[in-house]
Parts: C-alpha cells; structure tokens; sequence
C-alpha cells in the first residue's frame, strides 16, 4: 500500500499517538504521553516549515517514534529521504531492527529503511583474502585460528559486519581485514553489480530508501564527498536530517575535522610491516629486501619526532588547552617533521620494491609537515 499525495500528515500523526489511536490498539498497557504527541508535531511542522529545531527531552517518553513516524510520513508523500544520525551503533540498530519492523506493522503503507554503519565495521573480502594468504607471516597461532574463523564466517555471513559475529575477534585481526577509509570506494571494488565489497553494497541499497540510519561520524565523512549538483540535499538529492544523540555531535564533527595521531598508531602501522622480535610482517614475504634498517629507522624517527614534541610543548605548569595552543602557534616554523623523513624512507623502500622484479610493489606518501 502506498501513501497518498493528499494525506493530511497532521491527522495521521495525532491519531497514531493519540489515547486510543494506532499505539494503544497495539499495546495492551500503553500509557499515552502527551510529550511524546507534542514533540512529533514539532517535529512535523519543522519539517514543514523547513525550519530548524532543538529538543531536549527525558528518557521514557518514546523520542525515537516521535521522529520517526513525523519523518517516514514526510518522506513518503513528499518523496524525500529522511537521514537518521547517531552516536552510537546500539541505537542504530535499535532503530532498525526494533522500531522500524514495529512501524512497518503499524503504519498504512510500505516504506524502504536501511542502515549504513562506518567502514571500519564491515569486512573487506580483499583483505580477507590477502590476510589469510598471509596469516603464518602475520599473527601468532591463536590469531591464526581467529583468521581461520574468519575466513570461514565471510563466506556466509549477511551484511559482513562485526554485528553479524558470534565470536570474539581481537583488534589486530580486524584491522587486517575490514574496509579502510579512502581504500574502499566504488573504483577498487568494482560495478555494485560483480562487487563483493559489502560496504559497497550497503551503500547501493540505501539509494531506494526512504530512511537511512547512520552514525555521526559517518555523516560528516560523507557530508564531505557529497556532490556539489546536489543542492537540495545534504547527503542525498532532496533528503533531511534528524539528529540523535545531538550533544555527542560537536565531537564527531571535530574529531573528524582535526584528525588525530600518536606515537603508538604509528608505531602500530610499521610493526605490522615488520616486528624484528616476533619475526613477523607484511615486509617478511619480500626476504630480498633489507627491511630490518628501513622500518628501524623508520621507528626511530617516530620515537625521536613525538620525543621531541613532548620537551617543547609539555613543560610543567602548562597545563591548559589554550596555552598549550599558544606555545605551539608560536614555533609553527620550527624544524618539526615527521612526514618528510617518512617519504624518504618510502621513497627508499619503492626502489628495493622496484629491483625486486620477482614481487613489484609500490608505497606512497605526501611529503607534508606533521606537528609543528
């Protein structure tokens, strides 16, 4: 059934929340809350208007069906998509596999709702692959059977996400295997049709929705590769947003806006190419390499360059944020980088790649100032 054109969206939504409207036919005990009726037509006469607005509200008076029933409504007869962000994947799902199959019993009509998650949550076949390949070079025994587990779990699992796990994975294992920012795109997986690239399929099926659940963070990722032709819209031709959990979003947007780096995540990414203790790595499949000097080197310098940030900008006594932004606006021309002596490295390591005719391979890097 579908929803038509001249519904009054206004009456709808008071008889759904009303005494004895569609929820109290549904529930046994349902208790009517008049600030759940009030903040749905808020909701309505903001989509309406076009307007913005804020609400603050207690937990127990139903807030996700006092937007989402206004909003699956506005969409539908308007043929808009209703963008749902939160903070966090519990609320995600409960929207999705909780709240959404309940209105799709309870409303008139049918409507489209999916959820997208970050990339990092879902598995990379690719990498899935390579990873198994190399799992003797890469992981210790109990890891080894975590990539056997995995690798059989892949060739079944729905949606490929962490969601759809029913054992524990440690997070060296997952990282070696999900969808990396910037790695995953419609380009290197391929036409949705041959792909088996899950993000990309889950990005595929949320083009016919009417609802699309997201978190924060990923909206902003994707606020940013939004076509520019798309003026009616945010992330989609014609869609809106609702925000959830909106006092988490001023983080998400900054954490996004300024990325963050440390000395371990460094650190991290050169031991998985080589760690000369565990005799274990990426690099260890290309033995005519020198690799031990590079990646030492390369770990030197980032305990060197980190060292250093720490003697210049963290003395004691300073120990509020603005100062400590002060101090480094001040030596902003200082000599401090880490990027140029890492592009040099690379640049060393593409030419041992380079004469190794047996395995070609290739890195690259931007030689950009970090810090400073």
């Amino acid at each position: 059934m579908t929803l038509s054109k001249d519904t009054d969206i206004r009456n709808e939504v008071l008889n759904f929340f009303s005494p004895d409207g569609v929820l109290s036919s549904h529930f046994e005990n349902f208790e009517y809350r008049e600030s759940q009726l009030k903040m749905a037509i808020s909701v309505l006469d903001s989509l309406e208007n076009k307007s913005h607005i804020f609400i603050e509200a207690p937990t127990g008076i139903g807030k996700s069906f006092a937007y989402l029933v206004p909003a699956i409504y506005f969409a539908k007869k308007h043929g808009k998509k209703a963008v749902i962000s939160t903070h966090t994947i519990n609320l995600q799902e409960q929207i999705i596999f909780k709240d959404i199959p309940l209105l799709k019993k309870l409303l008139p009509f049918e409507f489209e709702a999916n959820l997208l998650k970050g990339k990092n949550n879902y598995l990379c076949p690719k990498r899935m692959k390579k990873t198994y390949e190399n799992a003797y070079s890469l992981f210790e025994d109990e890891q080894m059977l975590t990539v056997e587990k995995l690798f059989q779990w892949s060739r079944n699992t729905k949606d490929g996400t962490l969601s759809d796990l029913n054992f524990s994975v440690h997070p060296d294992v997952w990282n070696s295997v999900c969808a990396e920012a910037n790695v995953c795109t419609s380009k290197t997986c391929g036409d949705i049709d041959k792909t088996e690239c899950f993000f990309q399929k889950a990005k595929y099926k949320i083009a016919s929705s009417d609802v699309v659940v997201l978190n924060h963070y990923l909206f902003f990722s994707l606020l940013n590769l939004a076509s520019i032709d798309e003026k009616e819209g945010y992330l989609f031709l014609n869609d809106f947003l609702i925000f959830d959990e909106g006092h988490t979003l001023e983080d998400a947007a900054a954490e996004l806006a300024v990325p963050k780096i440390s000395r371990e995540m460094i650190k991290y990414q050169l031991l998985r190419l080589y760690n000369d203790k565990k005799k274990r790595g990426f690099l260890t499949n290309f033995p005519a390499l020198q690799i031990l000097p590079i990646v030492q080197n390369l770990l030197d310098i980032n305990q060197f360059f980190f060292h250093e940030i720490k003697q210049k900008f963290f003395r004691r006594g300073i120990d509020k944020y603005d100062k400590l932004t002060r101090r480094i606006h001040e030596k902003d021309n200082s000599d401090f980088s880490l990027a140029c002596p890492v592009h040099n490295q690379l640049i060393k390591l593409n030419r041992l790649g380079a004469n190794n005719s047996a395995s070609p391979w290739v890195v690259e890097a931007d030689c950009r100032r970090i810090g400073g």
